[in-house]
Parts: structure tokens; C-alpha cells; sequence
């Protein structure tokens, strides 16, 4: 129902969103202009434009964008702003040394020095807190979310069809 210019303006800001998605999912910058929230608007107009020129027949494409764009702000929520807050690292962190403490007192009252088990509590603590920062960074640390399925769709993407 588009036309062919209207339908290469949607697929184009459509690849340039997949490739910003792999750049957001591997923290490179974004090049100016290219933000996701810019190019959602892009979309958005565009989408708008046609939906104008052939009204009530884009309303199953409309509603994909207005997904494209909801996943969006799922994102944003998830990776930028739900970030564990610093009282809970501080708890956290007290009940480590208290861990520690107790055990480092209870092996000194015991009589027997230093113990592999001191060393093995040491480090499932440092451990776990490791974790923790790690998944509380998304994309900056050693555990991430495969970004293959986004890599797949912008190979089909620019395949023979285009879109």
C-alpha cells in the first residue's frame, strides 16, 4: 500500500535501528543522528505519512511500530535505569565483612589457624559480589546477552529482498 519510496525510506530506518540495537547491546557511541530515540521518531513519522495517505489500512503496521517502540523503553528501563541502589551495595558489603569476620573468629577461637575454609568463604563472597556488579552492568561486563539474533535479522536485512 506504500509506495516504493515511502516503503525504502521505512526498510533504510529500519537497518539503521538493527545496526544502532548492536552497537546499544556492544556499548560502541552512536554516530550523530542515529540515535534509537531519533530514529523511532523517524519511524514514526514515516510511518505516520503513509498511514495518512491510506487511512484504516495501516493499523496492523502502526501497532508493529508502536511495539518497536514500546521494547524500546523495556530496554531503557532495564539496561539505564533499574540499577541496584548504592544502600543495597552497602548492605550488601556489611553483611560481607560480617561473614568474614565471624568466620575469621570463629577459626580463631577454635585454635586452629588459618584454614582452606577461610579461603574458600573469601572467595564464594567475592564471587557472588562479583555476580551481582556484573549483572547490574549490562553489556560492560563478562555477562551478556547474545546479540546473534539482531546480527541474523540485519544480514536479512540487507540480503537480495531487503526487508
Amino acid at each position: 500500500m506504500a509506495d516504493e519510496a515511502e516503503g525504502a525510506q521505512v526498510r533504510a530506518i529500519l537497518r539503521q535501528y538493527v545496526d544502532e540495537r548492536l552497537r546499544f547491546g556492544s556499548n560502541q557511541p552512536d554516530p550523530r543522528g542515529s540515535s534509537a530515540d531519533e530514529l523511532l521518531d523517524q519511524l514514526w513519522k514515516a510511518a505516520a505519512t503513509v498511514a495518512k495517505k491510506n487511512p484504516g489500512s495501516f493499523d496492523v503496521f502502526l501497532g508493529y511500530i508502536g511495539r518497536v517502540i514500546e521494547l524500546q523503553q523495556e530496554r531503557l528501563m532495564v539496561r539505564e535505569r533499574s540499577r541496584i541502589p548504592r544502600d543495597y551495595w552497602v548492605v550488601l558489603y556489611i553483611v560481607a565483612l560480617l561473614a568474614l569476620a565471624t568466620v575469621g573468629y570463629h577459626v580463631g577461637v577454635g585454635g586452629k589457624g588459618r584454614t582452606p575454609v577461610m579461603l574458600a568463604v573469601a572467595i564464594a563472597f567475592s564471587a557472588v559480589i562479583m555476580v551481582i556488579a556484573d549483572l547490574d552492568r549490562p553489556g560492560k561486563g563478562f555477562i551478556n546477552v547474545s546479540q546473534e539474533p539482531m546480527v541474523e535479522l540485519r544480514s536479512r536485512m540487507a540480503g537480495p529482498s531487503g526487508g
